[in-house]
């Protein structure tokens, strides 16, 4: 996963980037944002939704 960080740039990208990645390949049957940041435990999913726009 290292080198692929390496190519995500940004700081921010490189730390929101795993935790997307957790939410896709984790469980669960929905991977929309809001379901996928409750699971990870975030407070919302705005800064998902900022990410993914980016």
């Amino acid at each position: 996963m290292v080198p692929f960080l390496a190519a995500m740039g940004r700081k921010t990208r490189r730390t929101w980037a795993p935790l997307y990645f957790r939410g896709l390949l984790g469980p669960g049957d929905r991977k929309s944002l809001q379901p996928m940041a409750a699971r990870l435990g975030l407070s919302g999913h705005d800064q998902l939704q900022h990410f993914i726009a980016s």
